[in-house]
């Protein structure tokens, strides 16, 4: 039955590529859609070979990068006026934002007849024909029924083989990482091509066939986690994952077995990743932080101890960094200092010098812990020889010189720290400081915020005891505003809040930048808890649907001092701006808090805030460029751009200090009236209620956009103090997600404390009071 079953789609796809010739010989000098249905993206590859061999000089081939925009575009610019008989197009399974590039294409849909006098083949999988129908429909509607080809069963069984053994390959290369903290690992469609395996489990199955190797289905489990865990679906990875090692474990295998070496290869792999899955867990859930480490641990633990005990020292040595990593976490040194021991003989055995400088500081770890201050200083200098040397790589591994270069220049902050930890106690305080402030300057918060505090925090020690009180404060409000961002501490004191960063995987942001953007901090943005969780998220929501709206085009938002006026504009209001498009355009926020120099001051926010978001901006080169009326020109250009501006002056009550001249005022009231004329701009000013008297210079000025009524109702929004209810709620989930833990009680009591006065608590009051409980315990 097999074999009439292959010779059925053999004949099928011999006849599937006659129609294609045809296809393309008749719409000889005139543009026509052809689209190829097929899951096999080598198989696109043959057919192409096989039309070149047909049809000699006929076809071009266009393989898209993942980084495809528009598909026009990337013809355009690769023919380069060239008109060819025929050009086929691959890779459209592979193109990160897919449903843009087919939406632009439909859009855009008169310039391919217009421009393009040939036949245009496209490849497509069953989900790209399913996104296309749905997002071009138009251009879709250019072309007949898909031609599709497909794999007989034997073909598909070995397909699915290459792709699953591939994927374990790139797994054990893989290893631990450059970074053996990261969340997760990279995967590209490359990596991990789940649809096309799914594709052809399901062709299988229509032929008749089910897979019996168990050590194939167990592999295939590891796959959909691997797919799952990228995306950031834990569960599922996790039961997946799970799934595969009870499949692994049940096959056992005797020694003379061939599979037997492949079974624990696969066993080891699956066992790292779990333990990466549980790492990951730890750095999301705070509060289970030690025993999501210790289940890392055990599953690294035991795939290193396979490796060691099948004699495959090489794998071990790609992973047992870290095993080295959580036991750090752990503090358990004992442990930590055999497996790094083991750990820098195997590096230097299968030489990588990140591995091997990682393992050196952690011996570096252990003996400052041992207070032996010259052996710290001796593994702390060889990590940061060894980790800028060049690795062992063959031609193929070129493409990870620039992970390369990422991990090493953030692992030196690690070794900067240590070092200066050693010559601190070796008595010397100035090498130490400076080390130091490299080692901070080195590290990305977004990456590591455990190591940054820890850096911050040694700092602030050493400003501290060398006199520098200053820098010892300012470096500690940094410290506790790294750790509120990044949920590490309930509460931030004084201090303003932040929005909240979520931690990023390095080797995966590594892949999406260039040197261009190399200072900036990746972590991804999101609304601070102490606004979503503590009833605040209702004024945020108005906040921003005055923004949306039209009726409003300026806001004044006020409250008493200590309110949290800053904190909701910091926290809340900003990152929902800038997640949030109006009307399709991204929108530009302009925080404004210095106004010695307000002209120079609004120029640098402006070019600041376009520049985090890859607009080019030019730098003035005079002093006229601070001049309003070039201030007012480049927010018009910003309207061209299909940018909506919002611009936010914070702490406004510091303008009439620094500006008490009033014609310096009406300077500033005739520019604001002019923004408001603006289309494309809202304007908001938040200032403490007891100084909003002071807005009513600006009646002098007739301003439409307002009424000429600056302090009317439809103008002011009132921003008042958190209700018993709320504070209790947003204290509960704050110090559930820091480890800090509060007992109901204690709770209770504080918040009936500080709303003792007024049946209110004021953000400020429970900040600050919360601080002053966390840094006791």
């Amino acid at each position: 039955m097999n074999g009439q079953q292959n010779q059925d789609i053999t004949s099928h796809n011999e006849q599937a590529f006659k129609v294609l010739v045809r296809a393309i010989t008749l719409s000889k000098g005139t543009f026509s859609l052809i689209l190829v249905r097929c899951n096999y993206a080598e198989l696109g590859q043959q057919v192409y070979q096989q039309l070149n061999t047909t049809c000699p000089n006929t076809v071009e081939l266009i393989a898209l990068p993942s980084s495809a925009k528009t598909l026009y575009t990337v013809i355009k610019q690769e023919l380069e006026d060239r008109a060819p008989k025929a050009l086929m197009i691959l890779g459209l399974e592979s193109v990160t934002t897919i449903d843009d590039l087919l939406a632009a294409t439909n859009q855009v849909r008169d310039s391919f007849r217009k421009h393009f006098a040939f036949p245009l083949v496209l490849w497509c999988n069953d989900d790209i024909l399913r996104r296309f129908r749905k997002l071009a429909p138009d251009f879709y509607s250019w072309t007949s029924v898909p031609i599709q080809f497909g794999l007989d069963t034997e073909t598909l069984v070995q397909r699915i083989h290459t792709l699953t053994d591939a994927v374990f390959a790139k797994a054990m290369e893989i290893g631990a990482g450059r970074f053996p903290h990261s969340s997760a690992i990279y995967l590209s469609p490359s990596f991990c091509p789940k649809q096309e395996l799914q594709a052809a489990l399901t062709d299988l199955k229509t032929q008749g066939q089910d897979l019996t190797d168990p050590i194939l289905a167990a592999s295939l489990q590891f796959i959909w986690g691997l797919d799952a865990h990228a995306n950031n679906q834990m569960n599922q990875a996790k039961a997946q994952y799970t799934k595969s090692l009870q499949l692994l474990a049940k096959h056992k295998l005797p020694n003379s077995h061939p599979s037997y070496q492949l079974r624990i290869e696969r066993l080891s792999c699956v066992l790292f990743y779990s333990g990466v899955w549980w790492r990951r867990y730890a750095v999301l859930h705070r509060a289970d932080y030690i025993q999501a480490c210790s289940q890392a641990r055990e599953c690294y633990r035991r795939c290193i101890e396979l490796l060691q005990k099948q004699h495959r020292p090489d794998l071990a040595a790609k992973f047992i960094v870290a095993l080295g990593e959580v036991l750090c976490r752990l503090k358990q040194w004992q442990e930590l200092s055999t497996v790094s021991e083991t750990a820098v003989k195997l590096q230097k055995t299968y030489f990588d010098p990140i591995r091997l400088a990682y393992s050196y500081g952690f011996l570096a770890e252990v003996a400052l812990i041992n207070q032996d201050w010259n052996l710290a200083k001796q593994y702390a200098e060889t990590a940061l020889d060894v980790n800028h040397q060049k690795p062992l790589e063959t031609a193929q591994a070129q493409h990870r010189h620039q992970e390369l270069s990422w991990a090493q220049n953030h692992y030196q902050s690690l070794y900067l720290l240590l070092l200066a930890e050693a010559q601190w106690h070796l008595d010397l305080p100035q090498a130490a400081i400076e080390n130091l402030e490299q080692a901070k300057d080195y590290c990305k918060p977004g990456y590591d915020p455990l190591l940054y505090i820890r850096i911050l925090e040694t700092l602030r020690q050493y400003y501290f005891q060398q006199g520098e009180y200053l820098k010892a404060f300012r470096t500690k409000q940094q410290q506790r505003s790294i750790g509120q961002q990044y949920r590490l501490q309930a509460f931030v004191g004084a201090g303003r809040l932040r929005p909240e960063r979520q931690i990023v995987t390095p080797a995966l942001t590594s892949k999406q930048t260039s040197g261009a953007n190399e200072n900036k901090d990746f972590s991804e943005i999101s609304v601070a808890q102490e606004i979503s969780a503590s009833g605040r998220e209702e004024d945020l929501i108005n906040l921003m649907t005055r923004i949306r709206g039209k009726q409003h085009k300026l806001t004044i938002l006020h409250g008493q001092s200590g309110v949290g006026k800053s904190s909701m504009i910091n926290a809340g209001l900003v990152p929902a701006l800038l997640q949030s498009p109006i009307e399709a355009r991204n929108v530009v926020p302009i925080v404004l808090r210095n106004y010695s120099d307000w002209r120079q001051e609004f120029k640098n926010c402006l070019n600041s805030s376009l520049k985090t978001q890859n607009i080019q901006t030019v730098s003035p080169k005079s002093k006229q460029a601070f001049e309003p009326q070039n201030l007012l020109k480049q927010l018009e250009s910003n309207e061209h751009k299909r940018l909506q501006t919002v611009i936010i002056f914070d702490q406004f009550e510091e303008f009439f200090f620094n500006c008490s001249k009033p014609k310096e005022r009406q300077e500033f009231f005739k520019f604001l009236k002019q923004c408001l004329d603006l289309a494309y701009v809202k304007v908001i000013l938040a200032l403490r209620e007891d100084y909003l008297h002071y807005l009513l210079a600006c009646d002098d000025f007739e301003i439409d956009a307002i009424n000429n009524d600056i302090l009317g109702r439809q103008n002011r929004y009132a921003l008042g103090n958190l209700s018993v209810v709320n504070t209790k709620l947003l204290l509960q989930r704050l110090t559930r997600r820091s480890q800090f833990n509060m007992e109901n009680e204690l709770i209770e009591r504080l918040t009936e404390d500080l709303a003792q006065e007024f049946g209110e608590v004021r953000p400020i009051e429970l900040q600050v009071v919360g601080m002053q409980l966390q840094e006791e315990d």
